[in-house]
């Protein structure tokens, strides 16, 4: 029985084994995430809509809806869209018609192949890991974020912020990576993605130049890349964001954070009340991210973002975050470390800035 035990333990870690396993938990999460989409949630709520209006109007006239003709921002319901996510659709609605479908897909394909995107990023962590419970991560991983409630309600609807994180994973995988293979074109691959995910996204206007930090940090320090060419990261990175500085530093730019803004409120108080009110609104906006009730009870409760009665995980996952912080302080694989509490620190940090929190 031991012997039989052991090569079906065996079998399983093999190569081909975790191989035909991701396969399965991928095609899972792409049944959770496609079944009856065009009906559940029902209808197309209101930026559904809109996203839906201009990619349909740029199909049929390469024109908005306000008649500019391809535009790089997308000016609706007194805002101003990011481009990535409309034109996606635009090209789902030649495929699938003028459908609710065509307005989900880019979400529902996003959210499905960030599953072997993960895989892919914790099994490049790991590498030559001597800890034999770590074999079992990447898999898990996998598995976990397939079956997520936050993840299977974002990546069924047409939400920017499902493809945005595809982009973020995509650049993650293909620095770890670089730093394996040190092949120049994956790198710049990745700097590549890392910028979609600005144009695709508001939130990660602040994420990425977080991350390109810690890119640049990491190339310095453990691959000890040369001084010109962290330089000529840095100016591709911005030649890249170029267009979105300018307009971030435009009316237009702004408008979005004025409107949601949690430091508002503040606005005609004294200075010195501003000094101090801000930074303890951030900070206890932030700190509300990492609660339990937040994560395994009631989530944000707006019901657009939520499966109604479900926190952002299930509650039977608390115990894992227990092991997983229990891990985190007895592991002696550093990289995976601070890439766990980098991208910790830095998840929340645009929605802090923001009401409601």
């Amino acid at each position: 029985m031991s012997d039989l035990l052991s090569d079906i333990k065996h079998s399983f870690l093999s190569k081909k084994g975790m191989l035909i396993m991701l396969i399965g938990i991928t095609i899972l999460a792409a049944g959770l995430r496609l079944y009856h989409v065009s009906s559940l949630p029902p209808g197309l709520y209101i930026d559904e809509v809109s996203i839906g209006n201009n990619a349909y109007s740029i199909v049929t006239q390469g024109k908005d809806e306000h008649g500019v003709s391809y535009p790089l921002w997308f000016k609706a319901f007194g805002e101003y869209k990011m481009p990535v996510y409309i034109y996606l659709v635009s090209l789902c609605m030649t495929v699938l018609g003028k459908t609710e479908l065509a307005v989900r897909m880019p979400s529902i394909l996003a959210g499905t192949l960030s599953i072997p995107l993960l895989y892919g990023i914790v099994s490049l962590l790991i590498t030559k890991t001597k800890q034999r419970e770590m074999q079992y991560l990447p898999i898990m991983s996998a598995f976990v974020l397939a079956i997520t409630p936050w993840h299977i309600h974002f990546s069924r609807g047409g939400f920017e912020a499902t493809v945005a994180l595809a982009w973020y994973l995509l650049s993650l995988f293909l620095f770890l990576l670089f730093c394996k293979d040190r092949r120049s074109l994956v790198l710049w691959g990745s700097i590549l993605a890392l910028a979609l995910t600005t144009y695709t996204y508001n939130t990660y206007r602040i994420i990425a130049l977080f991350t390109i930090g810690g890119y640049l940090w990491y190339l310095w320090q453990s691959v000890k890349m040369k001084k010109s060419s962290l330089v000529g990261i840095c100016i591709g990175f911005v030649f890249l964001l170029l267009p979105m500085l300018l307009f971030s530093m435009s009316s237009a730019g702004t408008e979005r954070f004025q409107q949601v803004s949690s430091f508002s409120t503040y606005k005609d108080l004294p200075v010195m009340k501003q000094f101090y009110l801000i930074p303890m609104d951030f900070l206890n906006n932030y700190l509300r991210y990492f609660s339990f009730e937040y994560l395994f009870t009631v989530g944000d409760q707006n019901g657009r973002h939520q499966i109604p009665g479900v926190g952002l995980l299930y509650r039977g996952e608390f115990l894992f975050v227990l092991l997983g912080i229990v891990m985190l302080v007895r592991m002696k694989k550093r990289k995976l470390l601070y890439v766990i509490l980098g991208l910790l620190f830095i998840a929340p940090l645009p929605a802090a800035l923001a009401i409601p929190s």
